[in-house]
């Protein structure tokens, strides 16, 4: 009898040559590296207060006239010194204010724990707008020019004629100021 064969021939596969694949994803990556460009935001700029074992604690008295103050409560109001008002209104608002003292103004920013970072920061965002708004005019005013094309020293004098003086805090006294208000406002 005959005997039959059944084993197949196993087909070679070729290798692939690899050795430049490592080379080729590194020149990848640093060439995306090199031509992404990373936008630098700048934030807002606050002065902070000294630290608590600092003995140079400056006190600074405001008479409550020459205060502005903005509250966001826990339900996310914003209220300005006592009334509720339109976030669309509250940059005219501003303005208005430190127009009217341009030297002695403070805007108080309050802020609920329990509110909402969102709510907060477009305040914190319509106070700078205001703040560079009125800059731009006063720049326009005196020189001629935006604020961006005056010197160094014609920037100071901006600087100097109209002061970013915000204050912030956060805590429980922005919810019972806003429902004190509340209550005084159901009871007319």
């Amino acid at each position: 009898m005959r005997e039959f064969n059944f084993h197949r021939k196993r087909k070679r596969v070729p290798k692939i040559n690899t050795t430049a694949t490592a080379d080729i994803s590194f020149m990848l990556l640093v060439f995306f590296l090199v031509t992404t460009s990373l936008d630098n935001e700048r934030g807002l700029t606050r002065q902070m207060p000294p630290p608590a074992d600092s003995t140079q604690v400056e006190q600074m008295d405001v008479k409550r006239e020459d205060m502005m103050k903005i509250v966001v409560d826990a339900e996310n109001r914003v209220t300005c010194d006592g009334k509720i008002v339109d976030m669309g209104l509250l940059k005219h608002d501003i303005t208005r204010f430190v127009e009217q003292k341009p030297k002695r103004h403070v805007i108080a920013i309050c802020c609920s724990p329990k509110g909402d970072y969102e709510h907060y920061f477009k305040v914190q965002h319509t106070v700078a707008a205001a703040y560079r708004e009125m800059r731009e005019q006063l720049a326009r005013k005196l020189y001629g020019k935006s604020l961006a094309r005056c010197g160094d020293e014609e920037k100071k004098q901006v600087y100097e004629r109209l002061p970013q003086r915000v204050s912030d805090r956060v805590d429980e006294e922005a919810d019972r100021e806003n429902e004190d208000h509340q209550g005084k406002e159901a009871g007319k």
